[in-house]
């Protein structure tokens, strides 16, 4: 049967085989004895991983009683007696019971037996047995390769299906994601099913690969096998996914760093190339097979003529590539990185190239010119971009897929948006921006330096110098939209007017536009929610609206006609004690909805009242209360221990002491509902319980979804003055830790500063939150006010974070 070349490095797993051959062949042999059984009559084979001789830690282990009309007594006998002390020292060990007809009948059906039988190896017993299972085995193959070959490949097609066939992804399956060992045994799989191959070596020896392939395909297994080795017994147990909690450790215990980011990011991206080098192997056999045994059903792939064509035959190649979408055969690829492309041969498809990222099948045009390296001839600056990883919990891919993710999500939304994309003045500058928006990704500042690296990129392309200042700006200011719609108050003019005079033109705002959804959906779903597309199509709405003159600018707002609105269904001194700034901000409807809870709250005599609203998967509560210190981080706190997160903020303080405070919340757990958190409130505001204590316990018990990875040791505070005419900003830049934000808030009531708005949003792998401070006096901070609350945050934050 199937056997593979496994080089001195896989010695742990070959030794563990070893002794578990061993432990079972003393289990074994006595019973033939103890039950006066004939061993001609009974084998029992090692089946799948155990049966190549590789075990990981937390492998199957997959075992065939082999025999030949023994009683079901005896048969019983000896399952129990070598299976039960494995499972005793708990491995996880599966089994099945067959004579050869039996055992070649279920190959026959069922694809995941049959491939186990392609590595079954004789552990003890009958020799002859196991003889008559392998010619049947021969014999059951005879004649219906191709059939056997098909559900081999539907088998991967699933697997594939359930995993996504990308490799650059952040959170690899090592065993059954695209490139990964399964894809391996694939290609060795087919080899034997179709040619008859026994190891790695016969495809070289027969041309299917070159000498230089087979030595990184066998690298490329041979580094996984480690990296799922180290994973088992860092994890005790069999798990087959890196996810990124595991990676520092993994990496480090590799060679790779000593759990620090840099080392992690090598060894991901060391982990990309070996999962491209196997997808890539993979796909070349099963093209091959197809294109010799199955030509009714191979694609139409472009292949390459003798003698190559004249002109531009690397502008034709693509531009059919991308506007059809018909792939590259593996010859043609294969004569694309071979052969050594002088400036002359890449002029025609350096021109084409802005206009190629514009056609329906661009993404694939990327992925083949990456794998082909003719985009390194194009753009040598991609080279480097190339597996590196962005290693925090919203980037799911490599930085170079990325960047191709967002073209492809910009093809998704010329289509979703179609009549707002009529209004891009030149989408080639649109795809070209984004593909290279994050060029100088993990450099300081990068937004910037990108632009800069893009000015000289861009000219060596079929651009005009206006066009190139364009691209320049589109990736300078990619973060532009997305930043200021996740941190700041779009309720204050002075956001929107500050969008308005950074974009110029309401042109240059769409393109910008686009590119932010595009690189948010090219992220992750954290990146893009309904919560941040709401924000982010409100700020757009908003500064569109205000280039086109129809914003109503909040300075000249008719605040008597609101008032006169509300004095029709409320009494003028309640309506009176609304304060400006609210009155400014609110409509009418949801002015009439906050005094309608006013209203009852003081005729009730209630300790709070709330309403609540449900929105974009985000819940919006009004809160009703009597304003006191420290109210904001009791309702910040209380929110925590009832599971809940908090995304935004106001707080007003109307005439007569009250508290009319808004909070925009989204669960944190599951479970977390608004009647647990009114109930704590309640107990608060009453007496009877300490917003501190119930933090503390929701901290105790908080089990903190996702992965957690390395993070900044200590926290980023800024202060801006500038942002608002009537704030302080206070910006805080830390890791996400349970009760973070009640720490902050607790901090400032401490200091007798009123928080005005909070605007809670991420920043990477970090939580960004923004605070709206003012004295008690209604002022902004002074400078040695400011001085002093940031050195007592400086010293609480370290205390919390660390």
């Amino acid at each position: 049967m199937l056997s593979e070349v496994v080089s001195e490095s896989s010695g742990p797993q070959r030794e563990r085989c070893l002794y578990l051959d061993r432990f079972v062949k003393d289990l074994w042999l006595p019973l033939f004895k103890e039950t006066g059984t004939v061993e001609d009559n009974l084998s029992l084979v090692a089946l799948g991983g155990y049966g190549e001789g590789l075990l990981c830690p937390g492998s199957d282990v997959d075992l065939l009683f082999l025999h030949q009309g023994l009683s079901e007594n005896i048969l019983a006998r000896f399952v129990e007696k070598v299976v039960y002390p494995l499972w005793d020292y708990r491995f996880e060990v599966s089994y099945r019971v067959f004579t050869p007809r039996e055992a070649l009948d279920f190959a026959a059906e069922d694809p995941t037996f049959f491939t186990s039988l392609l590595s079954a190896r004789l552990l003890c017993g009958s020799e002859a047995l196991f003889q008559e299972l392998l010619e049947g085995f021969e014999g059951l193959l005879s004649g219906r390769e191709k059939e056997f070959y098909e559900r081999l490949k539907a088998l991967r097609e699933a697997r594939l299906s359930r995993l996504g066939e990308e490799v650059y992804f952040l959170e690899p399956h090592l065993k059954d994601g695209p490139g990964g060992l399964r894809d391996f045994q694939f290609f060795l799989w087919a080899g034997r099913i179709i040619f008859g191959f026994e190891k790695l070596s016969d495809f070289t020896e027969a041309g299917l690969i070159s000498l230089e392939e087979e030595k990184k395909i066998l690298a490329a297994a041979e580094f996984l096998r480690r990296v799922r080795e180290e994973l088992h017994i860092l994890c005790a147990r069999k798990e087959d996914r890196l996810f990124m909690e595991y990676q520092p450790e993994i990496a480090a215990r590799l060679g790779f760093g000593s759990g620090d980011r840099a080392g992690t990011e090598a060894f991901i991206s060391k982990l990309f190339t070996a999962f491209s080098t196997i997808k890539e192997a993979v796909e070349n056999l099963i093209e091959e097979i197809e294109d010799l045994f199955f030509t009714s059903q191979r694609k139409k792939r472009l292949t390459l003529i003798q003698p190559v064509p004249s002109g531009p035959f690397l502008r034709r190649i693509f531009e059919t590539l991308a506007r059809e979408g018909r792939p590259f055969d593996r010859n043609l690829k294969r004569y694309l990185r071979s052969r050594k492309w002088s400036e002359k041969d890449l002029v025609d498809l350096r021109e084409a190239f802005s206009e190629l990222l514009t056609l329906p099948y661009s993404l694939t045009m990327l992925h083949t010119m990456r794998e082909t390296a003719i985009l390194f001839r194009l753009i040598p600056e991609f080279k480097d971009l190339c597996g590196r990883v962005q290693y925090d919990v919203y980037h799911l891919y490599a930085l170079d897929e990325h960047l191709f993710l967002t073209i492809s999500a910009l093809h998704h939304l010329k289509k979703e948006k179609s009549e707002l994309w009529t209004s891009i003045e030149n989408e080639k500058i649109l795809y070209f921006a984004a593909l290279l928006h994050d060029l100088a990704k993990g450099e300081p500042d990068h937004a910037r330096r990108g632009a800069e690296k893009v000015l000289k990129i861009a000219s060596r392309f079929n651009f005009q110098a206006e066009e190139i200042k364009e691209i320049a700006f589109l990736v300078e200011q990619h973060l532009l939209l997305m930043d200021t719609a996740l941190r700041r108050d779009l309720a204050e003019e002075k956001v929107i007017e500050e969008v308005v005079l950074r974009t110029e033109r309401v042109e240059r705002l769409t393109a910008l536009y686009f590119l932010t959804l595009a690189d948010a959906m090219a992220t992750g779903p954290r990146a893009l929610n309904a919560w941040k597309a709401g924000l982010l199509e409100e700020l757009f709405s908003k500064a569109k609206k205000l280039f086109e003159n129809r914003m109503e600018r909040e300075s000249l707002k008719d605040l008597s006609q609101k008032r006169t609105k509300l004095y029709e269904k409320f009494r003028p001194e309640l309506v009176d004690r609304i304060p400006l700034p609210q009155l400014e901000i609110y409509d009418v409807g949801e002015l009439e909805e906050l005094l309608s809870l006013v209203q009852g709250f003081l005729s009730e005599n209630a300790l709070f009242l709330f309403a609540e609203h449900r929105l974009n998967g985000v819940v919006k509560v009004f809160i009703v209360t009597k304003d006191k210190t420290g109210l904001f981080s009791d309702i910040v706190g209380t929110f925590f221990a009832s599971g809940f997160d908090i995304r935004r903020a106001r707080a007003f303080t109307w005439a007569g002491g009250l508290a009319v405070d808004e909070f925009w919340v989204e669960p944190l757990v599951e479970g977390a509902e608004l009647s647990n958190w009114k109930g704590l409130f309640e107990k608060v505001l009453a007496g009877k319980e300490y917003t501190e204590d119930l933090v503390q316990r929701r901290k105790e018990a908080f089990l903190r979804l996702g992965p957690k990875i390395p993070l900044v040791s200590f926290p980023e505070i800024r202060i801006d003055q500038e942002a608002s005419d009537f704030y302080t900003l206070l910006e805080i830049y830390a890791p996400d830790k349970p009760g973070l934000l009640y720490e902050i808030a607790s901090i400032i009531s401490e200091q007798k500063f009123i928080i005005g708005k909070a605007i809670l949003s991420e920043k990477e792998d970090l939580v960004a939150d923004i605070f709206y401070l003012q004295t008690q006096e209604g002022e902004k901070l002074s400078a040695e006010e400011v001085e002093g609350l940031v050195q007592k945050l400086q010293i609480k934050l370290k205390e919390v974070v660390s």
